[in-house]
């Protein structure tokens, strides 16, 4: 009797050993899993943090690119109007000149320094 119960206590002694060796391996396994999900979240939201931002530099780069070429034609349409402005002012010293032959003869030898316009 006492032979079978040693038996018996080695044997659920072994069982829950070997039990407690796969409980330990599950909860192993399960960690694992649960450290392989939070690294995939992690990356998942790093990958999106730089979207965001790669996004954000792409936002900045365009209005920098639209701020430049805005001045750019802003520029242009100065330079334009500015050329216009003396085209008219040309204009109207040539048809003030004409009144008189000796103005328009001193206009044309002080634009071109020299007697045939």
């Amino acid at each position: 009797m006492d032979e079978e119960r040693r038996e018996s206590l080695r044997f659920r002694n072994q069982e829950a050993a070997r039990h407690d060796a796969v409980m330990r391996e599950l909860l192993s396994l399960a960690q694992e899993k649960e450290h392989e999900s939070y690294m995939l979240k992690w990356a998942g939201e790093k990958d999106a943090e730089r979207y965001v931002a790669e996004q954000a530099e792409l936002r900045r780069q365009s209005l920098a690119y639209r701020n430049a070429e805005g001045k750019r034609h802003r520029d242009i349409d100065e330079e334009v109007r500015t050329e216009n402005l003396l085209e008219q002012a040309r204009d109207e010293e040539l048809n003030a000149a004409c009144e008189s032959p000796l103005a328009f003869f001193m206009l044309c030898y002080a634009r071109c320094n020299t007697f045939v316009c």
